[in-house]
């Protein structure tokens, strides 16, 4: 979603938001707990400032504004070798945390 507001002599600004959702789901076949990941949000929120009559722009973003914990990966190595395990670990990886970012951007 985006709303973007004119100002007389300074330009406008441009407010923007997006989201996420993923519902439950599994990172092998089997559905076992330790490949399962909850539902989860990610939300975003910017700021622009288009100055008037200027080439340049400037940007205030979150990434991940409620800095929501989730995994984008899993793979479950905790069985024994006779059942098909390897190393007796679970290796995880997680999304990115709450970033904050600001952008000079010029066009010429």
């Amino acid at each position: 979603m985006r709303y973007e507001t004119q100002g007389a002599d300074w330009g406008s600004l441009a407010f923007q938001t997006d989201f996420q959702y993923r519902s439950e789901h599994f990172f092998n076949l089997a559905g076992l707990p330790a490949g399962t990941e909850d539902g989860y949000t990610v939300a975003n929120a910017s700021v622009t400032w288009l100055p008037k009559d200027e080439p340049w722009t400037v940007r205030v973003a979150v990434d991940n504004l409620t800095d929501e914990e989730y995994l984008v990966q899993t793979f479950d190595l905790s069985g024994t070798l006779a059942s098909g395990g390897f190393f007796g670990m679970i290796e995880q990886y997680y999304g990115r945390p709450r970033m904050w970012s600001i952008t000079f951007k010029t066009n010429f």
